[in-house]
């Protein structure tokens, strides 16, 4: 699939630059070029990352820790993308060679009729979450909030309409087929729900703070029983994992109704940032109780009480070089002019789970219990991140987390605090 795209894009490159208006050709910036006089616009995108993780207090065994933390070595991402522009039209490709079950992240077509009006269609990230929607490569820290990599959705394809008024008004609403293209990594269960529809709306009341709400809106179908098998089909629920890839909470069998609902606010002036988010997640579980009854030839299993993932994180960044906080981090004096841009960044956050049932009868952890055991994880994070030059950049995050529920942290009885050392190497293209 992305081999087909990708030639697409070269052959609408070659048919857009004029027989023999190579020699106009203007080169950069980066690699990119563009045709004088004809709108035209190209450039080749993408970046490596190396990640490098270290567990204090985590007392698992080597077999355990494979199957219930991050890996302490990986090449996380490997994006390579090009981006093209003619007139209104503008197409996006982008694909990552170290993700072995979804290589194609991007491939959209977008026509921007004005900045107020832009329709997109292809695949892309659904419109929920500010943290989510910031490239990786960009994101203050190693890991997203729990709140985000959790509750959050993912790429699909769709369709969106999106523009900014004013600059003081943004919003986004589309369809897309599911929310999410990536299946569990564990099971390679895909997790996505039916038809979504996604919606996001920011104001920036004065210069430099933007407040704004999100939300999208589907219906999931649990996985049906395999005939003749004994093995029960997967769930797919959410789930609660920390920053060290631990899960203290299980996914649950849902079917029904799956609601987000998103809050965020973000603040720069000069070289500082602060930045916070919440998200409420629910989803219903019609019929997935094991109490079950023969009726007209088959089986029909009782209703439970609907899951509930609630997270929040508030996150504050502070350039000490004194470089202006941007989206995109240019150091003013990088090497070996000077040192380049380093920054301090902390962030407090949670997540937890829960059902919105009464609390009677035996609190149970299972995928299928009806008194869902309440079940969290608090973590604050300290970090650093330096960049020699604009195209290099160094991460080191230390992580610590702390448990809801004794029982269901990852040694019994001991709520925390688990340490997490992340370390990031980061390489993009010119």
């Amino acid at each position: 699939m992305k081999e087909i795209a990708l030639s697409c894009l070269a052959l609408a490159a070659a048919a857009a630059v004029p027989a023999g208006a190579q020699e106009s050709v203007k080169w950069g910036p980066g690699l990119g070029f563009s045709v004088p006089g004809s709108d035209f616009k190209a450039a080749l995108t993408g970046y490596v990352q190396e990640d490098f993780r270290s567990y204090r207090d985590f007392e698992f065994d080597e077999a355990q820790q494979v199957d219930q933390l991050n890996p302490t070595r990986e090449t996380r991402r490997t994006r390579l993308g090009t981006e093209l522009q003619w007139k209104l039209l503008s197409l996006d490709v982008q694909t990552d060679l170290a993700d072995d079950k979804e290589h194609l992240k991007n491939a959209y077509g977008e026509l921007k009729f004005s900045p107020a009006f832009r329709v997109r269609g292809g695949k892309f990230k659904l419109p929920f979450s500010a943290e989510f929607l910031t490239s990786a490569a960009k994101t203050d820290f190693i890991e997203r909030s729990m709140a985000t990599n959790r509750l959050g959705t993912d790429r699909d394809w769709g369709g969106m309409v999106w523009g900014e008024i004013h600059r003081r008004v943004l919003y986004q609403a589309g369809v897309f087929r599911g929310d999410s293209r990536s299946n569990d990594p564990v099971t390679n269960v895909s997790i996505s729900a039916k038809t979504t529809v996604a919606g996001r709306l920011v104001f920036t009341p004065v210069e430099g703070l933007d407040v704004g709400g999100s939300f999208t809106t589907a219906d999931v179908e649990a996985l049906p029983q395999v005939a003749n098998s004994d093995t029960a089909p997967k769930a797919r629920g959410f789930e609660g994992k920390g920053p060290s890839g631990y899960r203290f909470s299980v996914r649950h069998y849902v079917q029904g109704h799956r609601l987000r609902l998103g809050a965020e606010a973000t603040w720069t002036s000069g070289p500082v940032g602060m930045k916070a988010e919440y998200i409420q997640a629910r989803e219903q579980r019609l019929g997935q109780s094991a109490r079950c009854q023969v009726a007209g030839g088959g089986f029909t299993c009782d209703d439970l009480p609907d899951v509930t993932g609630r997270g929040w994180t508030v996150s504050g960044t502070w350039l000490l070089t004194g470089d202006k906080k941007r989206r995109t981090i240019e150091p003013e004096h990088p090497m070996p002019r000077g040192v380049g841009a380093i920054e301090l960044a902390v962030r407090y956050e949670q997540l937890r789970f829960d059902d919105d049932g009464p609390d009677t009868g035996f609190e149970g952890a299972g995928a299928r219990s009806s008194n869902i055991r309440p079940a969290g994880d608090r973590s604050f994070t300290g970090g650093v991140s330096w960049w020699p030059t604009k195209w290099t950049r160094f991460m080191g995050d230390v992580s610590v987390e702390r448990y809801l529920d004794p029982v269901l942290a990852p040694v019994p009885n001991r709520r925390g605090s688990y340490v997490t050392l992340a370390g990031r190497l980061q390489v993009g293209l010119p």
